[in-house]
């Protein structure tokens, strides 16, 4: 279950630095009172020196000391006057307020307002540290929050001000982590999704058809008076099995049985993947246990996430059968196992890098490994065949496991197999179960209200009868004209995205001719796929009056799945096949497939609008394809030829002239905040940022050729399309694992690079969006 949410769950850079500081030093007095006499002239007109710097007792004014953090922030809060309370986002990610133990009482009246704001982190528990004195970078970045605060100027906060309205009034619905343009679009997918499925529930439906199956499904997911007084029976025999385990062989002989009988692979586990040097052909993928949840959370301090995992991980073990205090001991015992598997294993940053995953193996080597495993047989439960080679993502995380599984005590990875069967199915057998789940996801991204028991049961079967609703959602709500004008806006820019490539001053004619091939063979998959095949159809959903139960439909459902897939391991790959369902707000780039895909439900308002102007559809839409065609040549992308597969298609001198870029780009963005104190990591959203960067020059170049262009609509609309809010748990979440920037920094990180910002805006040396045109970086 918490693998599935994990999974699920996956959507921050240096500072935009200004040229008023050119040393790191610590400030003066003198300096404060100078930059933020600049910095707050459009929130507080008419402000004299004298209002922000005031004397000692000595009458003196003492310009060339050091200022301390009091003083800086007191002089800050002068300069603007009264600092606006946080409101809507600005409030719900603020930094809060704390009761500080050591601010002196001179300063105390005057930081109240300061600390309200929400701008300010202590140093300690209760510690504000007034004396510490202050460095430009540290002063710039309280004042880039102030800004935000307003969000009334778009030359100091551009996104902040476009978006100031909608900022302050997003509400996240309750279940909810995050809203804002895209996720309202998915939310009206949903309620259009919801109509079908509803449609489907009430309806009198023939046998076999994708309704009958729909509708039973959804009432066997409902029916908790069932689990209630079946709870785990089900598996019990196998619950059993482990805990009369004796020794590693026994152990190794019920992992081969739970992956026969229920697709558990608890120790080991294969997959097939695209073949990155063949994209014509699937690859073994192969896997060992991994922490269920992310790198981070095992070396942070224990906190409340910290206790809902661990409650999380008793109930398993009691509804199981221990006892609480057992239980309880396991828990622990199944999360010290973890964070020492978690030291080693590759971060969300190193996922995102293709030359640390792509690690070819051969097969025997494996079977070295793990000695007490049938390979044979487990491969058998998956309808998979022993290949000469196999990938391995996390080659650390595998030679750890080996040595824990080869050596650790049996009791505790019993411990592993047991809580790993009931990840996979006590969220289907027991209501315990689901619930401490539940209330873990809430904990960890800080989510107000739940989800009914009917709405989860629409997300389960949005999630698994993908091809069945994506085909009724496109004949029922998609606009055929929607798909027409899209695809006419993906080819202007990809045509433009090419006169950009030859034009490129850094890269070699040689290099051009290649990445210009490369461009040519892109596919462009707007709407829907030719064909909705489902595994589905072979699947019989019983329902409730049947004997049907949530736990025998799903364990169908998913043994249907891991055989299909199966029948893919030596056939040719389809490169035109669809990963995202049709109703689904979202678009994708392929790099194996070398395919840009931009499903029915984002071709909507206000991201496309028939009746809006050129300039609007471009930063809406446009730029959303532009940033999917960059992929094709960001860091990763970068690495693959025209037809998915990876190769040296670069001259050595042009890819390292690209590799000094791509190193700038992690510089520029790498600490900026979009919220305070959530400083973006440049490595992890390098690839994210560059196709964001390149997006931007190329829709902007575009819209250029254009009499009367009206870039303030581009720019506008742009920043539009990524407004959204959430909670400071789950910013926290996608700080560590998302590799898209928030939102603000997808903006604000961008325009700032395009000259036609500065005149549109009137952008100046001293704004806080100004970058000196010598910082300014150009990729694609």
């Amino acid at each position: 279950m918490i693998k599935r949410i994990m999974a699920l769950l996956i959507v921050l850079c240096s500072f935009i630095t200004s040229a008023a500081f050119a040393q790191p030093d610590y400030l003066t007095r003198g300096e404060v009172a100078d930059y933020l006499l600049e910095a707050a002239d459009f929130y507080n007109p008419g402000l004299e020196r004298s209002d922000i710097i005031k004397g000692y007792s000595d009458g003196l004014l003492h310009e060339d000391w050091s200022v301390t953090r009091a003083e800086a922030l007191v002089m800050l809060n002068r300069a603007y006057g009264t600092l606006p309370k946080p409101e809507g986002h600005n409030k719900r990610t603020a930094l809060k307020a704390e009761e500080f133990d050591d601010v002196p009482l001179w300063a105390k009246s005057e930081l109240e307002a300061v600390f309200e704001s929400g701008i300010i982190a202590g140093t300690a528990k209760n510690k504000f540290s007034p004396d510490d004195n202050i460095t430009a970078t540290q002063l710039e970045l309280f004042v880039k929050r102030v800004y935000a605060l307003y969000g009334e100027n778009p030359a100091d906060d551009f996104y902040a001000a476009i978006n100031k309205e909608n900022l302050e009034q997003m509400k996240i619905p309750y279940g909810e982590y995050i809203t804002g343009t895209l996720y309202e679009l998915q939310s009206n997918s949903a309620t259009q999704i919801h109509d079908i499925i509803y449609e489907a529930v009430r309806g009198k439906n023939t046998p076999g058809t994708p309704q009958q199956k729909i509708a039973d499904l959804y009432e066997c997911f409902v029916d908790t008076n069932s689990m209630d007084k079946t709870s785990v029976s089900p598996i019990k025999s196998y619950i059993d099995e482990i805990d009369e385990v004796k020794n590693i062989g026994e152990l190794s002989l019920v992992q081969e049985k739970l992956s026969q009988d229920l697709c558990v692979n608890t120790f080991i586990d294969f997959a097939l993947t695209a073949d990155m040097e063949d994209s014509s052909k699937y690859i073994l993928g192969f896997s060992v246990f991994t922490p269920f949840m992310n790198k981070e959370f095992y070396s942070e301090e224990k906190d409340a996430s910290y206790d809902a995992y661990i409650n999380y991980l008793e109930t398993l073990l009691t509804v199981s059968g221990e006892d609480k205090n057992t239980a309880k001991e396991n828990a622990l015992k199944f999360f010290e196992l973890e964070k020492k598997l978690a030291e080693n294993m590759l971060s969300a940053q190193e996922y995102y890098d293709i030359e640390k995953i792509n690690n070819v193996y051969k097969f025997n080597k494996l079977e070295t490994m793990f000695p007490d495993f049938n390979f044979d047989k487990i491969l058998e439960s998956m309808y998979l065949t022993k290949d000469d080679k196999v990938i391995v993502f996390d080659t650390a995380l595998m030679k750890d496991f080996s040595k824990v599984y080869n050596q650790s005590n049996i009791d505790v990875l019993k411990t592993v197999a047991k809580i790993s069967l009931l990840d996979m199915w006590g969220a289907e057998l027991d209501t315990r179960i689901y619930d401490a789940a539940a209330a873990l996801e809430k904990t960890v991204f800080g989510v107000e209200g739940s989800y009914t028991r009917s709405q989860n049961a629409e997300i389960m079967i949005k999630n698994i009868m993908t091809d069945y609703l994506g085909k009724m959602y496109v004949e029922k709500y998609f606009d055929e004209q929607s798909k027409q004008d899209v695809l006419s806006i993906a080819y202007d820019i990809k045509e433009a995205f090419k006169n950009r490539i030859k034009n490129l001053s850094w890269m070699s004619e040689a290099t051009k001719k290649k990445a210009v091939s490369k461009l040519d063979a892109m596919q462009i998959m707007i709407g829907y796929p030719d064909r909705f095949d489902s595994f589905m159809d072979s699947v019989d959903i019983t329902s409730v009056k049947n004997g049907g139960t949530l736990f025998s439909n799903m364990l169908a459902i998913t043994k249907a799945s891991v055989k299909s897939l199966g029948t893919l391991q030596f056939v040719e790959r389809d490169t035109a096949t669809w990963q995202i369902e049709t109703y689904t707000v979202n678009a994708g780039y392929d790099v194996t497939s070398n395919c840009i895909v931009f499903p029915a439900a984002i071709l909507q308002k206000p991201l496309y609008d028939k009746d809006a102007s050129y300039e609007e559809n471009l930063g809406g839409i446009g730029y959303i394809i532009a940033h999917e065609m960059t992929h094709a040549f960001d860091s990763n992308g970068a690495l693959f030829d025209e037809n998915g597969n990876i190769c040296d298609w670069w001259m050595p001198e042009d890819y390292s002239k690209f590799e000094k870029l791509c190193k700038k780009v992690v510089n520029f963005y790498h600490g900026y905040e979009a919220i305070p104190a959530m400083p973006i990591n440049g490595e992890l959203t390098l690839c994210e940022n560059v196709a964001d960067m390149g997006a931007a020059a190329c829709i902007t170049e575009l819209l250029g050729k254009r009499e009367d262009a009206d870039y303030k609509k581009l720019f506008a609309a742009m920043a539009k399309t990524f407004v959204s809010t959430c909670t400071r748990e789950y910013a926290k979440y996608a700080m560590q694992n998302d590799p898209h920037a928030d939102g603000k920094a997808r903006i604000n990180c961008v325009v700032v690079h395009l000259d036609e910002f500065y005149d549109a805006y009137d952008v100046k040396e001293g704004d806080g969006m100004y970058v000196p045109p010598e910082k300014r970086i150009k990729i694609w």
